[in-house]
């Protein structure tokens, strides 16, 4: 399976922006946000100038992949309603995130923490 989700990542990597719409999303320390996601397509999750280190969510609602080296994270729900994802970053920013769940194209989600962007 994992395989599979690394085949999905290179292919839409290939074809850029023309396979994915855009969610530039403000958060903030322990912020809670809500989010739309691909029930069908992976979706990728990116902190803007920090990097994504951990996630968690309940068992078998989303299958994930890190991608270390750039610090983003690729998610696809199992399940066809809304779940919470909590995820924490390199330096230490932890957010609770609502992935509501639509039959739609993949989804590119930037989460952007202007404390972060000065944190060093």
């Amino acid at each position: 399976m994992k395989l599979l989700i690394k085949l999905a990542i290179v292919i839409a990597l290939c074809f850029g922006s023309e396979v994915y719409a855009k969610q530039i999303v403000k958060v903030k320390e322990d912020g809670e946000i809500k989010v739309w996601v691909s029930s069908v397509e992976l979706n990728r999750i990116k902190a803007i100038d920090d990097r994504v280190k951990y996630i968690r969510g309940n068992e078998g609602d989303i299958e994930w992949v890190a991608d270390k080296e750039i610090g983003d994270l690729y998610i696809k729900p199992k399940v066809p309603e809304a779940t919470n994802i909590f995820i924490t970053t390199e330096k230490g920013y932890t957010y609770k995130i609502l992935l509501q769940v639509h039959d739609m194209q993949a989804e590119q989600i930037f989460l952007k923490n202007e404390d972060a962007m000065i944190k060093e």
